[in-house]
């Protein structure tokens, strides 16, 4: 994909939570399912660039944090439609020589996903990336899990420009 410039965009990511996601912060997934495209482009983007990668296009904490939020809750969208249909997360099983991982790791620990050129799964992006470089505790209703009992998935994407009121609300 060609570079975001001069910082990075999340208007695909915005368009998908527009169409997908209710005021409530439920999903279609099925309509997604059948119209991933955008989804599949921001991801693409993401997989390409990220804060680590390209600095320049992340030239604040906030676009940084914004970046790391929205990649976060579009990997977990991308995820549950490459296992969909599921039921819950949960429902992602551990492999069998694994069985002594804790219940959910199928879905968050054990999925590679790609964020600037580097592997890593939704669990180390939430404790390795953005709980230490980020000292900022609402991000905790911010990171959606794809479960009723996580935060509501907000129907927009988060952005540097006005974060801590996205975060606030």
């Amino acid at each position: 994909p060609q570079p975001p410039q001069p910082v990075f965009s999340h208007e695909l990511l915005d368009q998908v939570l527009r169409r997908f996601v209710d005021t409530e912060g439920r999903v279609d997934y099925l309509a997604l399912r059948d119209s991933v495209k955008d989804l599949e482009r921001y991801y693409l983007l993401l997989a390409t660039y990220s804060p680590d990668s390209h600095p320049p296009l992340f030239p604040t904490s906030d676009h940084r944090l914004a970046y790391w939020i929205n990649a976060y809750n579009a990997a977990t969208l991308k995820a549950v439609l490459h296992h969909y249909p599921i039921a819950s997360v949960m429902d992602v099983e551990t492999p069998a020589p694994l069985f002594f991982l804790p219940q959910g790791s199928g879905f968050f620990a054990l999925q590679r996903l790609i964020f600037g050129a580097t592997a890593i799964n939704l669990y180390d992006v939430e404790n390795d990336i953005v709980r230490p470089r980020f000292t900022e505790p609402r991000v905790h209703f911010a990171l959606n899990c794809a479960s009723a009992g996580c935060p509501r998935l907000p129907n927009r994407a988060f952005s540097a420009a006005n974060l801590d009121t996205e975060l606030e609300r």
